[in-house]
């Protein structure tokens, strides 16, 4: 279960971000980035999705990168 803080943190960040960026793993040892809707992930977030915050990473761009 996630900390409010944590979840609060999350959604800021959502919320800041001009697009979501998730990292998605295609093969065994390839991946790549997907655009990722503000609206699903917020979803997701609120019916108790489990999230390491750490994973989030607001760039300078405004881009939110999801590893």
């Amino acid at each position: 279960m996630q900390s409010n803080l944590d979840l609060t943190k999350a959604k800021q960040l959502i919320n800041k971000s001009k697009i979501i960026l998730a990292y998605v793993l295609l093969s065994t040892e390839e991946g790549q980035y997907v655009r990722v809707y503000k609206n699903d992930l917020l979803m997701m977030l609120e019916n108790g999705a489990d999230f390491d915050l750490d994973k989030f990473n607001l760039h300078e761009d405004g881009n939110l990168y999801i590893n």
